[in-house]
């Protein structure tokens, strides 16, 4: 199944890749659904150059030629991305001093910097859409190949079921496309309300249920996955959306899953309710940790280390791979067999780069959240608004998943993020030029002479 995936892949691959050079346009929307099949890309024996690096460093470049034709202000989450970027290599150079005399500083050196490109590669995705989607082109066409992405995602979970993978049969959790079930499952939690967002803007009756289906079959792998991340997730962004769209749905939505909580044994899988229930299983760490399962316990040991190492330098950090060497002496005794990693995307930007960067990185999600939020509240259109509320609420399950995971620096699932708000940057300025032609006063021409005071003529009384 693996080698027919990897085919697969590489044939349509390198048609996009073709497309991008030959029809720009339509090679950035044959670029969407190939975003979450990049673990079955091709890979060179060179790091870092391989087919999914291949089409996004093309797409970004194209990109750009375009943009240096046209005038007009910058996307709007320009300027933090640069300086979260710049504080990301400010926390290496420091990382460099503080740990340039270790023997292996060299080689953890080089995996950070892998890290680092993967935030950079997939924030070209951003640049490459908000200057190279053409006006001609409907921006729901974008999300509805984003769709398809998603669709073949929830879709491969049936694949698995079918024929268990060896993660599977390992873990018992459903790894998906993505080889993990973490990644997995927080990836169609994120962008599982894709689906209710077409149902909502549709017609036809046969399509609502097929987005309907895809919905259900995105519920159906975020629950196989066994992700508790995932699943809070999914429940928070549910949430969200009918906060924003209705105050009644929200509170009867709310109710029901009070009432749907005794019901739990009886309506979750037997997995997902036996990964929900080893959490306070205990483990053989003592204190509070050692109230709950390894991996969970394994977490919070690690955030209590990562705390004290972020008192210990709080504005500039300790440099990239802070956490890595210096969590040893606040860990309990074998803790430091585990990842030594935070299993937190802000705890680990605050450790390695202090709050500079993770000031950086805040600035960059609330941009990221607002244009959405912004695009709702001022959409002109039932279609418009939702796609503002969609990147609302994935940044919003992102910004949760990240408290206990890392795939937002490190993981190929937020490819979506970037592009969902590189659209939605172009539907803002699109709204922005309508309401501007609307209300602008019609200005004098500079030569049209002042018109100058009406002289009557006088009134003769006879």
């Amino acid at each position: 199944m693996t080698q027919i995936l990897q085919l697969l892949v590489g044939v349509y691959g390198l048609f996009t890749l073709i497309m991008l050079v030959v029809r720009f346009e339509r090679g950035l929307i044959l670029l969407v659904p190939i975003v979450p099949l990049t673990t079955y890309a091709y890979r060179s024996p060179i790091t870092g150059l391989n087919l999914n690096n291949l089409l996004i460093y093309t797409a970004f470049s194209m990109g750009l030629l375009r943009r240096m034709g046209q005038r007009g202000p910058l996307p709007p989450a320009t300027w933090p991305i640069i300086t979260f970027f710049t504080f990301t290599l400010f926390s290496w150079l420091i990382g460099w001093l503080n740990y340039r005399n270790n023997s292996w500083y060299p080689y953890e050196t080089w995996n950070w910097f892998i890290n680092i490109e993967r935030w950079v590669v997939y924030a070209l995705l951003y640049f490459a859409y908000s200057f190279g989607w053409s006006p001609r082109i409907p921006v729901r066409r974008a999300f509805a190949w984003m769709l398809a992405g998603f669709f073949i995602v929830a879709a491969y979970n049936l694949i698995e079921a079918a024929w268990p993978s060896q993660y599977l049969v390992i873990s018992g959790r459903a790894g998906g496309l993505f080889g993990q079930a973490n990644s997995n499952g927080i990836f169609l939690a994120s962008f599982g309300l894709l689906p209710l967002v077409f149902a909502s803007t549709t017609r036809s009756a046969a399509r609502r249920v097929l987005y309907w289906g895809i919905f259900v079959l995105g519920v159906y792998g975020t629950l196989f996955s066994a992700s508790r991340t995932g699943l809070i997730c999914l429940v928070a962004g549910l949430l969200l959306f009918t906060f924003y769209r209705s105050k009644r749905a929200f509170a009867a939505m709310a109710v029901t899953l009070c009432l749907l909580v005794p019901l739990g044994p009886l309506l979750l899988p037997k997995l997902v309710l036996e990964r929900f229930e080893s959490t306070v299983g205990g483990s053989e760490y003592e204190g509070f940790a050692g109230e709950f399962e390894g991996s969970t316990a394994n977490r919070l040991v690690q955030y209590q280390a990562g705390l004290k190492l972020f008192m210990e330098s709080p504005i500039i950090g300790q440099g990239l791979g802070g956490f890595y060497y210096r969590s040893p002496k606040y860990l309990p005794p074998g803790a430091p067999e585990v990842a030594r990693s935070s299993h937190s995307a802000f705890l680990t930007m605050g450790v390695d780069g202090g709050i500079l960067t993770l000031a950086g990185f805040l600035w960059l999600l609330a941009s990221l959240a607002r244009a959405g939020k912004r695009l709702y509240e001022e959409g002109p259109d039932e279609e418009t608004r939702l796609l503002g509320l969609f990147l609302l609420v994935s940044m919003a399950s992102k910004i949760l998943a990240n408290f206990a995971s890392l795939e937002f620096v490190t993981g190929d699932v937020t490819a979506y993020v970037w592009i969902s708000a590189a659209l939605v940057s172009r539907l803002q300025g699109q709204v922005g030029v309508r309401s501007r032609v609307v209300t602008r006063p019609v200005a004098r021409p500079a030569w049209q002479p002042r018109a100058g005071p009406e002289v009557r003529p006088p009134v003769m009384h006879g």
